[in-house]
């Protein structure tokens, strides 16, 4: 590698570090700031209810995601788009997978946390999430990977933003726990269209078992690590 490719490497990695630690700030405020109203238009109880909504969708992602992101960002090779359709249309097919699951299964880790037909309906809206991700992830990977922090903390900031206010907007309307729904799926749509937008890449829908494969062996060992640690915390 060059001198000056060096140079610019360094330069945009440390870049990276400055957008990222204002993000940190950034995003703090804004939840500071969008909880404050909140408290003011909500109740303890939609809190409590959306808390265990995160709680099962986060229990549900750990199955939804094989790391392959993570291996595209992590891989030495250079990647094409063979590499982001199969690690796309996996990732894909995992989390329709897990919605499905949920859907069928929301009745019965509804009446676990007493939440009656109305937490039947919220867990399978918020469970349609996990189909927007694979949209972000693979878009977001290769930015990150091509140290493309300025983009890459913009649109996570938009993502934030966009939640935290169509949730006040929604909950000062009397949708009451549903604002929180409602904010989160709306922001991941969004989002899922300016990663594709910043970086634009043939989206299809197809896996090559050789890519897969590739993609895999660096992937599994590290998502092993993940599902010992989640259960290992809670």
């Amino acid at each position: 590698m060059r001198a000056k490719d060096t140079f610019s490497l360094k330069k945009r990695a440390a870049s990276g570090a400055l957008y990222l630690g204002a993000k940190r700030v950034i995003i703090q405020v804004i939840f500071t700031v969008s909880n404050i109203f909140l408290a003011r238009l909500l109740f303890p109880e939609h809190f409590g209810t959306y808390a265990i909504l995160q709680f099962v969708l986060t229990f549900f992602t750990v199955f939804s995601d094989v790391a392959l992101s993570t291996s595209l960002i992590q891989r030495k090779e250079k990647i094409d788009d063979s590499d982001l359709q199969t690690a796309f249309s996996f990732q894909l097919l995992l989390s329709l997978s897990v919605v499905i699951i949920i859907f069928f299964s929301a009745g019965t880790v509804s009446n676990f946390y007493n939440l009656g037909d109305q937490g039947v309906v919220l867990f399978r809206l918020i469970s349609l999430v996990l189909l927007l991700v694979p949209f972000k992830t693979i878009a977001g990977a290769v930015l990150e990977r091509e140290l493309m922090y300025f983009k890459l903390v913009n649109v996570e900031i938009l993502e934030i933003l966009l939640q935290v206010t169509i949730t006040v907007f929604f909950a000062f309307l009397g949708f009451g726990v549903f604002s929180f729904v409602i904010g989160l799926l709306a922001a991941n749509f969004i989002s899922a269209i300016a990663y594709t937008v910043l970086y634009p890449w043939k989206i299809r829908f197809r896996i090559k078992v050789k890519n897969l494969i590739k993609l895999s062996k660096f992937g599994l060992p590290l998502q092993k690590i993940r599902f010992l640690g989640y259960f290992t915390v809670h």
